[in-house]
């Protein structure tokens, strides 16, 4: 559809100086060039910009994290053009939030008690936005850490 191409396929490529594994018992020698998304750390290796694109959050030249971000964001096609534009949608309804409950909790604070449940609802829309489960949750938590001078914004990423 948008003549891109891409993803891992049947790439499995190693970091520089590793050899590759030829039994099963000499797997625990590999370093894997691609982050696995399983392993805790290795997401983490990845950030986000503002407009949805991924990029390596490391920068150093010889920093073997960067150059995993690096291939993995290449590999796994990150940066494709539908998956960019879904980021950058969900960023939009992430910041309607936001408004919707700093607008909600100063309603509520002057005495509206039916805001109330409109200020729960935009709170607990960015709770899940950002739980590890939900789609593009470390993109919400990237956007989110934009708002994080916002005291309601700041308590959400507190209690994730």
């Amino acid at each position: 559809k948008t003549g891109e191409t891409g993803g891992k396929g049947d790439s499995f490529p190693l970091c520089e100086g590793c050899r590759r594994a030829t039994c099963e018992a000499e797997e625990k020698d590999e370093f894997p060039a691609l982050l696995d998304p399983c392993k805790a750390g290795d997401p983490l290796a990845i950030d986000f910009t503002t407009d949805g694109r991924a990029i390596p959050k490391y920068s150093g030249d010889k920093d073997v994290r960067k150059m995993r971000g690096e291939i993995s964001i290449k590999a796994y096609h990150l940066n494709h053009t539908a998956l960019i534009e879904e980021r950058r949608q969900h960023s939009i309804l992430l910041k309607e939030k936001i408004i919707a409950a700093c607008h909600a909790e100063r309603q509520y604070a002057t005495g509206d008690l039916a805001s109330k449940s409109n200020f729960d609802e935009a709170i607990a829309y960015l709770h899940r936005a950002i739980q590890p489960q939900a789609q593009f949750s470390a993109y919400a938590k990237r956007v989110l850490q934009c708002h994080k001078e916002n005291p309601l914004i700041d308590a959400i990423l507190a209690s994730a």
